[in-house]
């Protein structure tokens, strides 16, 4: 997929996604128990992550996922 098929809405979300991609990386470096918080950043990338592309490829995901199943 070219950088020309993703409209400004879609690129904002995937450089928030990054942003707490890098977030849990840097937290999980941390010494405990400030390494604690990681685990939240990267649920939540990976979480966001899963709703963009679903919506890119207009796939139907459940009103509650149950992400943590």
């Amino acid at each position: 997929m070219a950088k020309a098929d993703l409209d400004q809405q879609m690129i904002k979300r995937l450089a928030f996604v990054r942003m707490l991609y890098q977030q849990g990386v840097e937290q999980a470096r941390l010494p405990e128990p400030l390494n604690a918080t990681s685990l939240l950043s990267l649920h939540d990338a990976a979480e966001l992550l899963l709703g963009a592309m679903a919506d890119k490829l207009d796939a139907s995901l459940p009103h509650h996922l149950p992400f943590m199943d």
